[in-house]
């Protein structure tokens, strides 16, 4: 007698448990600010059919209107109105943060406008000589857009400031748009998006083909704890993205001219996680979150040691701080993530220059160990 298969009623519960918790954080982005459902749903119809008629076709032909309406659900009528409809964009703010982000990310990085030390220097806006200016740090990251419009933009959002009339200093040495506006609801569009497609890769590829992606999170961490962890987490983190991106723009072709074949995007993204009395709700069940750290690398696995050994300092860090430090609330291997784990460790284990060492016997544990 054949046994029927309960794997797909389980998957999809699975799903609609994952969707409705990624829903409520970004449902509460939109309601914020005055998206209305109807709105929601118009934009969800498009991007379904847009996705089901550009990604699931059959290869070698056509992917029909018909198809489509298989695939989502929706009536050939329908399907054929969204494809006619013109998708919503907002190139001009994506442009104008990576043109901002570029300048930054050159100020910090390149030799010519920073010390010996890696401290970005005073720059005069120009230099009739030639020399290291911020009109010749914009020429040379940002292209042919005038750099007083990249000194205004940095200026609004205070990364930068001026000494004098004629010099600005770099305060801070990351861009991020001011809170609420288009730039920054642009960046959750591209930064969500590259983490749920880890996490897919992931789900397909991942006993073959893992990318890097971890959390360390301890829920029972006291108030008076965070300040201290933010600022912790904030520093070790920015230091290693800043080697990453020195690395990485050193075999990008248009920084460093270097040949090769393909056009690959790659990167890794950094997240902090913590809000204060705040509780996500799911039915009768409430859940409160604490500190919260996420490394995901996006599309590749070059930087796999140094990621986790941030890890380890910052799980060290926590445990320290919790209330109840017990095994049971180590969260450094997310249980719910999909593919066998990459060079995993546990604070448990001996110890060498403060960071913990691999266990071999975690190393070899299958997704179902894990997720149990």
């Amino acid at each position: 007698m054949q046994r029927k298969s309960v794997s797909k009623p389980r998957v999809g519960q699975a799903l609609t448990v994952a969707v409705e918790r990624v829903l409520r954080p970004l449902f509460r982005i939109l309601l914020r600010n005055h998206m209305s459902f109807k709105a929601f749903v118009d934009i969800a119809k498009h991007t379904y059919v847009e996705v089901a008629a550009g990604e699931f076709g059959i290869p070698g032909k056509k992917t029909s209107v018909s198809r489509v309406a298989l695939l989502s659900g929706m009536t050939r009528k329908e399907v054929q109105r969204l494809l006619d409809a013109p998708a919503p964009n907002d190139a001009e703010a994506g442009e104008r943060y990576n043109r901002a982000a570029r300048v930054v990310a050159g100020w910090v990085r390149d030799g010519d406008f920073s010390d010996a030390d890696g401290n970005p220097k005073v720059l005069s806006l120009q230099d009739s000589r030639g020399g290291a200016s911020f009109a010749e740090l914009v020429r040379r990251f940002s292209g042919d857009i005038p750099f007083r419009a990249i000194l205004d933009e940095l200026l609004r959002v205070r990364v930068v400031e001026k000494v004098d009339d004629n010099t600005v200093r770099l305060k801070i040495r990351a861009y991020v748009p001011e809170s609420g506006d288009a730039d920054k609801l642009n960046i959750l569009g591209n930064d969500v998006a590259d983490l749920v497609a880890t996490i897919d890769h992931n789900l397909q590829h991942g006993a073959a083909d893992p990318f890097f992606q971890r959390k360390v999170m301890y829920d029972n961490v006291p108030v008076e704890a965070l300040q201290e962890f933010q600022r912790l987490s904030g520093a070790q983190a920015q230091s290693l993205l800043e080697r990453l991106d020195k690395w990485l723009s050193q075999h990008d072709r248009d920084t460093s001219g270097t040949s090769g074949t393909g056009q690959i995007r790659t990167g890794i993204g950094i997240y902090y996680l913590g809000r204060y009395g705040v509780a996500e709700t799911s039915g009768a069940e409430v859940v409160s979150t604490g500190g919260n750290v996420l490394l995901d690398a996006l599309l590749d696995r070059m930087d796999k040691p140094q990621a986790q050994a941030l890890l380890a300092r910052l799980d060290q860090w926590v445990s320290q701080h919790a209330h109840d430090a017990s095994p049971r609330n180590n969260k450094l291997i997310d249980r719910g993530q999909l593919g066998p784990p990459q060079v995993p460790y546990d604070r448990r284990k001996s110890e060498r220059n403060g960071i913990p060492q691999t266990d071999s016997k975690t190393a070899s544990r299958t997704p179902k160990d894990r997720q149990s």
